[in-house]
């Protein structure tokens, strides 16, 4: 049941949390937890508190994977072409950090799918080149 995730009870996240634990197996079974002794079961199924990976709700996972079939053996092509690379990347800093936690699988690191733009954030851009000088042979 808990593998199903929390939406599927109702819930406006896939958070677990040791309260929503203790509702369903309150709805579902007809027995009583108190939240707080939660974490006992859930680490007996071998369930761990994590924070949660964030992904953007936007993220084009089939562009991904086809950027790295087809565009990937390019660019690791570029030294032996002679081209010269820039890395560009943007980031985000929250003015207010946000932390949040949940049960899951110990092992297995809980995806919480999340608006990709927000509000009250200072963005950053930075490009990493250069260039790999070629291997020098000693002249004979």
């Amino acid at each position: 049941m808990l593998l199903d995730g929390a939406l599927k009870y109702g819930y406006s996240t896939d958070l677990w949390t040791q309260r929503r634990v203790s509702e369903v197996i309150g709805r579902e079974f007809g027995i009583q937890y108190h939240p707080n002794h939660m974490w006992r079961f859930l680490t007996g199924l071998g369930w761990s508190c994590q924070k949660p990976e964030k992904r953007a709700r936007e993220r084009d996972e089939a562009g991904i994977q086809r950027g790295k079939r087809y565009q990937w053996p390019h660019i690791k092509n570029a030294e032996r072409l002679g081209a010269h690379l820039v890395f560009l990347d943007e980031s985000g800093f929250l003015v207010i950090p946000t932390v949040t936690r949940t049960w899951a699988p110990r092992g297995c690191t809980p995806i919480l799918r999340c608006a990709g733009r927000r509000s009250g954030k200072i963005s950053a851009l930075s490009a990493l080149s250069g260039r790999t000088p070629a291997i020098a042979t000693p002249a004979d």
